[in-house]
């Protein structure tokens, strides 16, 4: 079989625009002046470093925001150009037009999954600062860095504020970022899940049998929104969570 595939199939600024709108995310920016607020007790230029810090964490964390809606649009655009993936599961029925969209569709999915988890460990770098978390531990004598990551973030805030972990885990256990975050891993580390693959499966009396496993690709678009919809959750929950700090001063 075949596949001739154009890889210069770009969507034009018109057709772009109004896909821009249907990211969950679209025209959110975080206000780097929330950040300012920390449990540190500063003075001097150190008051200033930790601003200038937050300004720029917060800059790079609104690039990712935007970076994270041009991909969303992206992925709207090839699926809303047909890819029926979902009625052909082998691929076999694929039309030339079609595996062009899936080609373009899976490079966008590569970019957005890990991207917006870099995005939550950006603002992972933001908490770290405003909560005083440790950068440091100790192991087996040594001295180690910490990686400042949303869940290296999370397992110091479930010891500091109950309140504000039991918020974020909510997020973070519910099904939908778990289905993202695999999606993110197998990207990564395994298979992507636009691929199929071979598995074996062992039943209850212990036969095993291999069958194959797809995920169509508006199976995939539904969980990036789900995602983003997920993120933008999180970011409102520490938003709030400062402000209410900040009103305290």
């Amino acid at each position: 079989m075949t596949i001739e595939i154009d890889l210069f199939e770009f969507p034009t600024k018109e057709e772009m625009a109004p896909l821009l709108k249907e990211s969950p995310l679209y025209s959110y920016r975080i206000e780097g002046d929330l950040f300012y607020w920390t449990r540190e007790k500063l003075f001097g230029f150190d008051i200033i470093d930790h601003h200038i810090a937050a300004q720029d964490f917060t800059r790079s964390l609104n690039n990712r925001i935007f970076q994270l809606d041009l991909s969303y649009s992206y992925l709207l655009y090839y699926s809303n150009r047909g890819i029926s993936d979902g009625e052909y599961p082998y691929l076999d029925k694929l039309p030339n037009e079609e595996w062009t969209n899936k080609i373009h569709f899976e490079n966008n999915v590569d970019i957005l999954f890990p991207k917006a988890f870099t995005a939550l460990d950006l603002l992972a770098h933001l908490l770290f600062a405003c909560l005083g978390l440790k950068t440091e531990k100790k192991i087996k004598g040594k001295t180690k860095n910490i990686n400042k990551s949303f869940n290296s973030a999370m397992y110091q805030i479930k010891k500091l504020d109950r309140e504000l972990y039991n918020k974020l885990n909510k997020i973070r256990d519910s099904i939908e970022f778990q289905k993202a975050s695999k999606v993110r891993n197998d990207i990564i580390h395994n298979q992507p899940p636009y691929e199929m693959r071979n598995e074996k499966v062992k039943s209850s009396n212990g036969t095993e049998t291999v069958i194959v496993k797809y995920t169509p690709s508006k199976e995939i678009l539904n969980i990036a929104r789900g995602l983003l919809e997920l993120m933008r959750q999180i970011f409102m929950i520490v938003e709030d969570f400062l402000k209410e700090k900040q009103s305290r001063l």
